[in-house]
């Protein structure tokens, strides 16, 4: 029996109505075609969109825009505190401490904010978290300060005007500073057998190294104070340790390159110094010789030199400019031997100075003899030596390392070392 198919009624098909099935199935294919054009033709198109909306055309953006900030309004400046002047602030705690001295007891059952005053300072911060001391500077009135303002003008000029080494020599610090040096002098003072101690290095080669240094620093613009210092180092660290002959060079040009480092605006490069070695030393060694000099001595390597001494006197004395250098050239001389280490750096210096005031300005004895007073160092103490230094200078012309004579034979010095010394 075949089975019934349903149809659809004639209402549903909109008036086409069929008893066959092709005829329905082409009614069911008209019916969805006719109501999708229906659902279409009710929506609005994409160009009346704006005119939907707001009856307005579609504005065409520009291809480039260049936007620009809004300008901000206005702001109005915060009005400043007013300003409270530096005497009023003086005189209110002036005043204030003053009227909590005497109402201590009235107000020590009250708080503190209760005892305070409307002065514009809040006197119980200074009071209690500035706590002025006899060791702290006061606050001072406005009377004291007109006062004293001359006299703290005149300190203020008169300590301007002095450099380091004139403050050094005023009356009130030299006895301070000098005897500060004399114990510092002791402490890093080198053995005065320290050649005794190396086994490969004699006293000539100590000049030797000596007397490159001094053409070191005369070639790179040295100052004379590092080369005291440097030969300083060397025979401290000679003190230490007994050096081979092939490295004492190498100890030299690390004591150097520290000492420069100290005294010197501009010290010598390490290429520099690689190249007055004539490259027998490599920049890696140098490095690890300051290393080894710095940890020997515990980088406690500064040291008061006899040339500090002796200059330190020159200017406490005024003395010319000649008599300084031919002082300087009699110390420079006294490196050369090792038998000075004897001695103490500030006695080499005053007898240095001694004997070069004795042959250029013997008018100025008296100074002498109350510098040594002052400086409490015997005129037995440096008799020796100035006799040592008497006999080196005459011995210099005919030396075999003439660095030092050669450098204090030209006129920048004054010629010192063509002086004629007078006989004994």
């Amino acid at each position: 029996m075949a089975s019934k198919r349903p149809f659809a009624k004639t209402g549903e098909l909109g008036g086409f109505g069929s008893n066959d099935e092709n005829t329905a199935l082409e009614n069911r294919q008209l019916k969805s075609k006719t109501s999708g054009l229906s659902v279409r033709s009710q929506q609005p198109k994409i160009d009346n969109i704006f005119r939907a909306n707001g009856n307005k055309k579609a504005q065409v953006r520009p291809a480039f825009e260049v936007f620009r900030d809004e300008e901000e309004p206005a702001r109005k400046k915060p009005t400043p505190p007013p300003r409270v002047p530096l005497a009023d602030i003086t005189l209110a705690t002036n005043s204030n401490e003053k009227k909590q001295r005497t109402s201590d007891s009235s107000c020590a059952g009250s708080s503190k904010s209760a005892c305070t005053q409307d002065s514009g300072v809040d006197v119980v911060f200074i009071n209690d978290d500035m706590e002025i001391s006899s060791g702290s500077p006061e606050i001072l009135g406005l009377s004291d300060v007109e006062e004293e303002s001359g006299v703290a003008e005149e300190d203020t000029q008169s300590v301007s005007t002095l450099s380091r080494s004139e403050a050094q020599l005023d009356s009130q610090y030299f006895r301070e500073v000098f005897y500060y040096l004399r114990e510092r002098e002791e402490t890093v003072r080198p053995n005065y057998n320290v050649m005794s101690k190396q086994s490969e290095i004699s006293n000539g080669m100590r000049a030797i190294l000596v007397d490159w240094l001094s053409d070191v620093c005369l070639e790179y613009n040295i100052n004379v104070s590092s080369l005291f210092l440097t030969v300083s180092i060397v025979d401290r660290m000679l003190s230490c340790f007994d050096c081979p002959k092939n490295k004492l060079q190498l100890i030299g040009a690390g004591a150097l390159f520290i000492a420069t480092k100290i005294e010197e605006i501009y010290p010598p490069t390490l290429a520099e110094l690689v190249y007055t070695t004539a490259d027998c030393y490599s920049k890696k060694q140098i490095l690890r010789a300051e290393k080894l000099i710095l940890k020997q001595l515990k980088f406690d390597v500064c040291a008061p030199c006899r040339f500090w001494f002796g200059t330190f006197f020159a200017k406490k004395l005024e003395m010319s400019e000649k008599v300084d250098h031919l002082m300087r050239y009699l110390l420079e001389l006294s490196l050369m031997s090792d038998r000075y280490l004897l001695y103490r750096p500030s006695e080499l210096g005053l007898a240095a100075l001694h004997l070069a005031n004795q042959w250029l300005n013997p008018m100025k004895k008296d100074a002498i003899d109350e510098l040594l007073n002052q400086a409490n160092i015997l005129r037995e103490d440096i008799n020796p030596i100035m006799e040592e230094m008497a006999e080196q200078f005459r011995k210099a012309p005919k030396m075999n390392h003439q660095s030092i004579f050669r450098k204090y034979s030209c006129k920048v010095h004054f010629a010192v070392a063509l002086i004629e010394a007078p006989s004994k």
